[in-house]
């Protein structure tokens, strides 16, 4: 597996470049983990969110914020510098083929970050992601085209919560958004936790066999 920080990149720009090493690995290539930060932006899913997004365009151009449909599974949601943005482009063909199985490790992996850093988090079934109680603490929404898989997890570090207001999250009325810096007392940048992220990827995903 090969991995990069690639720092802040508008998230059209990820999504551009998610497609370009998404062919290198149908190609052959290693698997690759993408770890970035995005701009403030709500994107829509697959399952086309829109009413789900509860504010004015206008409150939501206030805060910086813009809309962008894009091509990941999921409702709406909202990145914003603060969160780890990780999109794993795996050849889910050298991984059993199972798109659920695929998530639930992407889930479990928060999970032992979470951990790693004092945090409880859990699962909330039926709803995908990770959750401190009833504090969602990371977003995941994949796309799998060609068994590659493109998006990913969102993280959420020490990301500005406030901006979800504008939405239902991931579709959820009244879902409380909370951080690994609020659940902990400490300040956890993203690029604090990228060591752990991948070395929960390389023991789920790269075992020697």
């Amino acid at each position: 597996m090969r991995w990069c920080f690639l720092d802040t990149v508008p998230y059209s720009e990820a999504e551009a470049l998610q497609m370009k090493f998404a062919e290198e690995v149908l190609n052959g290539e290693d698997d690759s983990l993408l770890l970035l930060e995005h701009p403030p932006i709500i994107t829509i899913g697959a399952k086309d969110g829109s009413k789900n997004i509860i504010s004015t365009t206008e409150a939501i151009n206030r805060d910086g914020l813009e809309i962008y449909k894009c091509g990941r599974g999921g409702d709406v949601t909202i990145h914003s510098p603060g969160m780890l943005i990780i999109y794993p482009i795996f050849n889910l063909k050298k991984h059993g083929k199972d798109i659920l199985k695929f998530i639930r490790n992407l889930e479990q992996i928060v999970i032992a970050v979470c951990k790693k850093n004092s945090i409880e988090a859990n699962l909330n079934p039926p709803n995908t992601g990770c959750w401190v109680q009833d504090r969602k603490i990371a977003s995941v929404g994949i796309k799998v085209s060609k068994w590659i898989s493109l998006h990913g997890i969102a993280l959420y570090c020490n990301n500005n919560t406030e901006l979800f207001k504008h939405i239902n999250p991931c579709g959820i009325p009244g879902c409380k958004i909370t951080t690994m810096s609020e659940e902990t007392g400490v300040n956890i940048n993203p690029t604090d936790i990228i060591p752990s992220v991948v070395k929960e990827f390389e023991n789920r995903f790269c075992k020697k066999t």
